[in-house]
């Protein structure tokens, strides 16, 4: 969705969440169920403050009157991961843990929600510098949904993404980029050429050539995926800021330092 759509879509949830409180009380389960609707909707506008608020009062509401610990985890993962993405490490790290050893308890240890609890600690891990960690929890979850799910399922190629960032970050290049193809072979073909998260793995790719001195290569991906997010998500939305700010990032390294100063303002 563009930002816009964005924007009108919160009205609409806020008046759901007002309608389930006055139908059903604060502490009912639908009310936390649009409380992750909203916080969902908060995250993808980047708005992490907000999304911390609603995704933390629908803990306290699913701790108090969900029959089944494993709505609480999914809670719990949802809060971890925006505080990632905020930089609140240290408050995300116990919240993730509990949330995997929850899916673990009560799925086993095969189960693909695990490996979504795997990639949220292992992420968390890759962004604090804990390598070594975050490699161990990434190849688990790829050896999971490789069997679970199937060698060219959506999933597969956010594990791949995440294992290809960890060489990538590491200078362990020609361990990378083979796993960032697989992902990006994988997306194209699942979720079609002009999928958002088809950008993801684009910009990771583009990491790589940036540092392996291939900026030509790099210049091509992150010129597609800076198209795909003005597409899809609009020239307002943090996603497509990001590709311009990697674009203007490559031209400064190579020295078009005219074409990067207004891509870098």
């Amino acid at each position: 969705l563009r930002m816009a759509r964005y924007s009108e879509a919160e009205p609409l949830i806020r008046r759901a969440l007002v309608l389930r409180q006055i139908r059903f009380g604060p502490e009912h389960e639908s009310v936390a169920d649009s409380l992750e609707s909203l916080g969902g909707l908060y995250e993808v506008m980047a708005r992490y403050s907000d999304a911390e608020e609603v995704y933390g009062r629908a803990i306290a509401i699913r701790e108090r009157t969900s029959t089944t610990t494993r709505q609480v985890a999914t809670s719990l993962g949802n809060l971890a991961r925006v505080f990632q993405l905020d930089g609140h490490f240290a408050e995300a790290e116990p919240l993730a843990q509990r949330a995997l050893a929850i899916w673990e308890k009560e799925l086993g240890p095969d189960h693909p929600t695990v490996a979504e609890g795997l990639n949220i600690l292992g992420t968390l891990y890759s962004y604090t510098g804990r390598y070594v960690d975050a490699e161990r929890l990434e190849r688990r979850a790829l050896d999971i949904r490789d069997k679970a799910l199937g060698l060219e399922h959506p999933d597969v190629a956010v594990s791949l993404t995440n294992l290809g960032n960890i060489y990538s970050e590491t200078g362990h290049y020609a361990e990378a980029e083979p796993l960032l193809k697989r992902a990006l072979a994988i997306r194209e073909k699942v979720l079609g050429a002009d999928h958002p998260d088809l950008a993801l793995t684009l910009n990771s790719l583009a990491g790589l050539y940036t540092a392996t001195a291939r900026y030509s290569d790099a210049e091509l991906l992150i010129q597609r995926a800076l198209a795909i997010r003005e597409k899809a998500l609009g020239p307002d939305s943090p996603d497509f800021g990001s590709s311009l700010n990697d674009l203007g990032g490559l031209y400064r390294v190579t020295g078009r330092y005219t074409e990067a100063e207004p891509l870098l303002k």
